[in-house]
């Protein structure tokens, strides 16, 4: 068990996930993930992260 969401919804989920509430995707697309990445390691890297 690795404590994810199941892709697959007749799958039961573990309680402690369960009681986490639905999944809920998040609305922004990877493109714009993948375009922030840059900005977002320099700052974990000045932050000493």
């Amino acid at each position: 068990i690795n404590f994810e969401y199941p892709v697959n919804p007749a799958i039961t989920v573990n309680g402690e996930l369960a009681s986490w509430g639905k999944f809920k995707p998040d609305a922004l697309p990877i493109e714009r993930l993948a375009e922030l990445a840059p900005k977002a390691q320099m700052i974990i890297d000045r932050v000493g992260w």
